[in-house]
């Protein structure tokens, strides 16, 4: 079987920019791939990527803080394109709701598997995975830079 290749950026369309003029670039910068989600995951979930690819397609699944073996996460849902089916960025610009960022500041992945501004803090005997996933540009644009080590801590 022949690997399969990212999606170049080029290729994928902003579609949640409908106020853009029609002058204005409408493409996001980065590295894509297509996989297989489960219905459940939604835009903006942290995935990881499960084994061999089915059918030439990879399968993503989304990481959990609280268990080592569903980490690390390699990319973000940017679109679904059908309820199984969805486009997982694994490095570059990435468009943040609400625009709150701070420009320079790392970011990293929260217990609910999305964005969050500091690693979450474990609980007395939790085992927990800290990964930073990114670096804010603008109040409303993550730089997606998985770091594919974490660290994990111990509440105490």
């Amino acid at each position: 079987m022949t690997p399969r290749t990212l999606i170049r950026h080029s290729q994928v369309r902003r579609a949640e920019r409908v106020d853009s003029p029609a002058t204005e670039d409408q493409t996001l910068k980065g590295r894509y791939f297509q996989a297989d989600c489960l219905a459940t995951d939604s835009i903006g979930v942290f995935v990881r990527i499960l084994g061999n690819p089915v059918s030439g397609v990879r399968q993503v699944r989304r990481v959990d803080v609280t268990d080592q073996t569903l980490m690390p996460a390699v990319g973000v849902i940017v679109e679904k394109t059908s309820l199984t089916r969805c486009l997982v960025q694994i490095m570059g610009e990435v468009i943040v709701d609400p625009e709150n960022l701070v420009p320079g500041k790392r970011y990293f992945i929260g217990r609910d598997s999305e964005l969050a501004d500091a690693p979450p803090d474990p609980v007395i005997g939790e085992k927990i995975a800290s990964q930073v996933i990114g670096i804010a540009l603008e109040p409303g644009i993550l730089l997606v830079v998985p770091n594919l080590m974490y660290v994990v801590r111990v509440g105490r």
